[in-house]
């Protein structure tokens, strides 16, 4: 892939209903086209993918070959689209993961594009590096954006639109953060007396290590 230059708070059952300040609509970044848009979305927007029914991934149970071939002790190779690496995460689910350089005011960082997206269809793979691109170029605008960090991305077709859900994981801080500001209602809406930073703090490091599980083989690739 290419990519160009570019200058957990206590929960307690309450007594009365608590006011939820959050509207649950999240801000898109979207390309000059409109074709693109990136969502953010928290770790278990992933989980709610990986086994939703009718997403192309239901295994045929009428298919069945249980013969293991003698002395199967090699790795087995699994096809990726060129600068990919396949993973298969224990409960079976593969993703990839791709490293690439960009530089951000000609400082050079190391990036990660993980998803669970299936690569091996004409056009999924140029889709996700494209929404990848659209992630990069918002990026540049802050000059803290950290090195070595993860992108994930989840497509999904909306008409004529290709909406990427994504987040970024910050293994140093141990914590998802996002380019614009995220409304964490769906993540904090069980929990009473979120007021400060240092609340939201903790379930953010939370996201962190669900997130990891999520994507738990490729370690080599994202946390050198």
């Amino acid at each position: 892939m290419q990519i160009v230059s570019l200058h957990l708070p206590t929960v307690h059952q309450p007594s009365r209903p608590i006011p939820i300040h959050g509207s649950g609509v999240h801000k898109v970044i979207s390309s000059s086209d409109g074709r693109l848009k990136l969502k953010p979305m928290p770790a278990e927007g992933v989980q709610a993918q990986r086994y939703k029914p009718g997403n192309g991934n239901i295994i045929q149970r009428d298919i069945r070959n249980f013969n293991i071939p003698h002395m199967m002790i090699d790795p087995i190779e699994i096809s990726a689209p060129p600068g990919w690496q396949a993973y298969i995460h224990p409960e079976g689910r593969l993703y990839y993961c791709y490293e690439s350089v960009v530089a951000f005011d000609g400082c050079s960082k190391t990036l990660h594009v993980i998803t669970q997206a299936d690569l091996v269809r004409d056009g999924v793979a140029e889709t996700i590096e494209d929404l990848a691109k659209l992630a990069y170029s918002h990026a540049s605008q802050y000059s803290s954006f950290p090195a070595n960090v993860d992108l994930v991305l989840e497509p999904k077709d909306v008409g004529e639109t290709i909406i990427g859900e994504y987040y970024f994981v910050h293994h140093k801080n141990r914590c998802l953060f996002w380019l614009l500001d995220f409304d964490a209602v769906d993540i904090l809406r069980e929990c009473s007396g979120v007021t400060e930073l240092a609340h939201k703090k903790i379930e953010l490091e939370a996201q962190y290590w669900y997130a990891l599980q999520q994507f738990s083989r490729h370690g080599d690739c994202s946390r050198k």
